[in-house]
């Protein structure tokens, strides 16, 4: 069984000194998970993660109750995070979909979530609605970064416009989006072809229910954009960010760490740290 992992507020962050005893900045609800449902006890090992600051402490607890936890830090642990960052912008959906975007997302790797309304999207709210949505998908985010180990919670943004999109697209080093529609190159092909470059910061953006429009898809491209298929079938949205999103990872990872193919057809071996 993996050592329980928790967020915890940085305020004291110059007390986690090797061992040292220190009181964990804990939620009411983290503190219930804790207690109720992993039901820790005095001398287990926790894993503590500041927020804001982003460390990672291996700890033993000295105390705990419903009140408070109290640890002795025994190591800073490494931080493990992808060697290339990828964020998600996705077309929101409806009813529950998008709390399994973000929580399959997060597990997986994406370092920040950004709902886009797209010109087929059904999307229809007012910025107050808009307000609680995003309150839960951060929610649901902190607690699949908890549950994968991530040493930081990928925020989730508000729901931003296509042309929003278009504007911040620029920034990235690849843009890729994965189209229905597509009959150019595998989803993964594309991939493999932009990991070549060495991007640092990829963008990977997954249409809404109704498919991304081919008028967007033309602005997309025409602004350098690689768009590419995934496969023959048509995807639902959250099926589609969660299969493009582990493709992504993975071949991030064996490019990087494990063995990939060399131009020849052969075999190379890359090694790195996630430290």
């Amino acid at each position: 069984m993996a050592i329980p992992r928790f967020f915890a507020v940085s305020d004291n962050a110059d007390r986690y000194l090797i061992g040292e005893e220190v009181t964990v900045g804990l939620s009411v609800q983290a503190l219930h998970h804790a207690n109720r449902v992993l039901r820790l006890r005095v001398g287990e090992l926790v894993e503590i993660v500041l927020r804001d600051v982003w460390t990672t402490y291996l700890s033993e607890i000295t105390y705990i109750s419903a009140k408070g936890m109290v640890v002795k830090v025994l190591e800073k642990l490494p931080v493990r995070s992808l060697p290339i960052s990828f964020d998600l912008f996705w077309g929101y959906a409806k009813h529950g979909k998008n709390d399994l975007i973000v929580r399959q997302a997060v597990e997986i790797g994406c370092e920040r979530l950004i709902p886009v309304k797209f010109e087929r999207s059904v999307l229809r709210s007012s910025d107050q609605s808009d307000e609680k949505r995003t309150q839960r998908l951060l929610a649901i985010s902190e607690s699949a970064a908890m549950q994968a180990h991530r040493s930081v919670i990928p925020p989730v943004e508000y729901t931003i416009t296509f042309d929003d999109l278009v504007e911040r697209s620029e920034s990235y080093d690849t843009v890729i989006v994965a189209w229905e529609q597509s009959d150019v190159a595998a989803l993964s092909f594309t991939i493999e072809n932009e990991l070549k470059k060495e991007p640092q910061h990829i963008a990977l953006v997954i249409g809404p229910e109704g498919g991304i429009d081919p008028s967007e898809i033309e602005i997309l491209a025409s602004r350098g954009a690689q768009v590419a298929g995934m496969g023959a079938t048509i995807l639902r949205v959250e099926t589609a960010c969660t299969v493009a999103c582990g493709i992504l990872a993975d071949l991030i990872r064996a490019r990087t760490y494990g063995n990939v193919p060399d131009e020849e057809g052969g075999s190379i071996t890359r090694l790195g740290s996630e430290a």
